[in-house]
């Protein structure tokens, strides 16, 4: 047990040290309910926090998709630095993902380009506790999935 102790000792301070840099926001770290000015640019010795409403997409999130069959899928936000650009993978969850992409996180939806044969959009955008998924394409494919937290795991 006194291992486990000076393990969570020390990513605790890991931790610390981190979110003390004003870099990046990390699962588990608050913002302090401080505002961004939008016109503002982030600069590391101000030690500028991340918006909550931005913070809250970190973690690892599933769902299944209405109209794609039985799979789950995994959105896994790793950070989200203070100018609201998260490093993100989107997978299947029967696999690992295998790369991380960045993308801004604006009005509170994280959208990017996940079908380029169909150039179709997914949209993620939090709801209660929940990620709300919405997909459309330009020859009028769409879907929905509700998306839940499955881990806080950033790392």
């Amino acid at each position: 047990m006194k291992g486990k102790n000076l393990a969570a000792a020390v990513l605790l301070s890991c931790s610390v040290v981190s979110s003390a840099s004003g870099q990046t926001a990390t699962e588990g770290q608050t913002a302090g309910g401080a505002q961004r000015d939008p016109s503002a640019r982030w600069e590391p010795s101000k030690g500028e926090p991340v918006p909550p409403k931005c913070a809250a997409f970190l973690g690892k999130w599933s769902g299944r998709w209405m109209n794609f069959g039985t799979s789950d899928y995994a959105l896994w936000v790793k950070e989200v630095s203070p100018t609201c650009v998260a490093t993100f993978a989107y997978y299947n969850t029967q696999s690992e993902p295998r790369n991380f992409r960045k993308g801004e996180i604006k009005d509170g939806k994280l959208s990017y380009l996940c079908d380029t044969a169909r150039q179709g959009t997914c949209t993620f955008e939090r709801r209660g506790d929940d990620m709300f998924a919405s997909y459309s394409a330009a020859a009028g494919n769409w879907s929905e999935a509700t998306f839940r937290k499955i881990s806080t795991e950033t790392q």
